[in-house]
């Protein structure tokens, strides 16, 4: 009985005791805090260190990804850059024509001598080009050296202005541009020689025919160069039309049932322009309008082999005729 009596005694202080040592936690101990450096003084230290800072960083650098830009010819390019990349392009055409000019002034005469020969060979025996100011042959030479480095690095500076766009042009663009470039290229020095081998030799038999006894012909070597290279130019630019109404075409301001219907407000159009880029003459309008109408149909051909689906004036898609239905 005694011992029962205790233990009930003690039995309640017991369970107490262990209901508050339940709701006590546990004291953290010293050692363990030490020895995984969790103290607070310890932490400052370690983010001081070396080794924090290397570690703080690579955590860092873990958590954000890193920030990728495009470099190389990839990366956008703002006005100024545009500009610099343009002015770099310039430099390089005016250092290509620069460097051909001074190679065409070592034989100037020899191309003088060509230029001269379609006028020349319908003066009178013994009778050449006069200049009547001082400084006019000087001038002439420097002129006849410059056209023909222009025209020698048209190549080059066309290919530059295709170096300058590219950037911006889509892959089955930029496929393409070699060849136009190429064209263009073909086209002007076609129009040019088409110029030296057709019309100038009958554009000055015509107006040398109006000479006579009375009225000699006195050529001056600096107008007669101006009306070479104007009427040069003037074939060179105007054999662009393919290529120009190719380009209409084929962002979709024209189409080959236009250029068809409106032929003969075409034609019109074509001995106006003549007659504006070509000296007072017939046979040099004539010339340039009838080359420009070949041009015109040769274009409509071109762009009918290029083109897109065909719309009317409604902007419907006009229907193909079926070859089984006879009319």
């Amino acid at each position: 009985m005694p011992d029962e009596f205790a233990d009930n005694l003690t039995g309640p202080s017991a369970s107490c005791e262990a209901s508050a040592s339940r709701a006590e936690p546990a004291a953290p101990d010293s050692s363990v805090q030490q020895s995984a450096g969790q103290s607070p003084a310890g932490q400052d230290q370690a983010g001081q260190g070396p080794a924090g800072q290397a570690q703080a960083e690579q955590d860092q650098a873990g958590h954000d990804p890193p920030d990728e830009k495009p470099s190389g010819r990839n990366q956008p390019m703002n006005f100024f850059a545009h500009l610099a990349e343009l002015r770099r392009r310039l430099i390089y055409c005016l250092t290509c024509v620069a460097a051909l000019t001074a190679v065409a002034w070592n034989f100037s005469a020899e191309i003088l001598d060509v230029i001269l020969s379609p006028v020349v060979k319908h003066l009178p025996p013994d009778q050449g080009l006069i200049y009547t100011g001082l400084p006019d042959a000087f001038a002439v030479t420097l002129k006849v050296s410059l056209w023909a480095g222009l025209m020698a690095s048209a190549p080059f500076c066309l290919l530059q202005l295709w170096a300058f766009v590219a950037p911006g042009l889509l892959p089955s663009e930029k496929a393409k541009v070699p060849a136009l470039t190429a064209l263009a290229t073909v086209l002007f020095a076609s129009g040019a020689l088409f110029a030296y081998l057709v019309a100038f030799p009958l554009t000055f038999k015509f107006f040398l025919a109006f000479s006579s006894d009375a009225l000699q012909p006195l050529l001056t070597v600096d107008r007669y160069m101006s009306l070479v290279m104007g009427l040069a130019a003037a074939f060179a630019l105007s054999f662009q039309l393919p290529l120009a109404l190719m380009f209409l075409a084929r962002i979709g301001l024209i189409t080959p049932h236009f250029l068809k219907k409106n032929r003969p407000y075409a034609i019109v159009a074509i001995f106006v322009v003549a007659a504006i880029l070509t000296p007072p003459d017939v046979i040099s309008q004539v010339l340039m309008a009838v080359s420009l109408m070949f041009l015109y149909e040769l274009s409509i051909f071109l762009v009918s082999r290029r083109r897109r689906p065909e719309l009317d004036d409604a902007g419907q898609p006009v229907a193909a005729p079926d070859p089984a239905v006879k009319t």
